[in-house]
């Protein structure tokens, strides 16, 4: 890998774990103190962690991405789990569904454009 693409994928390494974070912070605040969009929760939930997703994609393998997507599925199940301990706040299938739908789904847009970038990157200087 060139520079440029190690520096992507370290800056996007770096963004998926801030992304990490983020989300479980606004997951375990109290609902008072989680901001709104004004969206669906569960399209907040998709839309979290499709970004999340697609953050990790860059410079890994097929199998990081596997643990990658059974990892983010897990940490949406216990933040659903947790949820139902805090303070306007409610655990639901849904959030975890839509959560973990969008992990997925954004692994895979990840790695599609990671794919397509790589490939006309290697066309342009061969």
């Amino acid at each position: 890998m060139r520079i440029l693409s190690k520096t992507i994928v370290t800056l996007s390494r770096t963004g998926f774990w801030v992304c990490v974070l983020i989300v479980l912070y606004l997951s375990l605040v109290p609902g008072t103190l989680r901001p709104h969009t004004g969206a669906s929760g569960h399209f907040e939930h998709f839309m979290a962690y499709a970004a999340t997703g697609f953050l990790f994609a860059p410079g890994s393998r097929w199998r990081e991405r596997m643990i990658c997507a059974l990892g983010l599925a897990a940490l949406s199940g216990c933040v659903e789990i947790a949820q139902v301990r805090i303070p306007g706040r409610t655990g639901e299938f849904g959030g975890f569904f839509f959560s973990t739908m969008g992990a997925w789904l954004g692994l895979l847009a990840g790695a599609a454009v990671w794919s397509v970038w790589m490939a006309r990157r290697t066309s342009r200087t061969s």
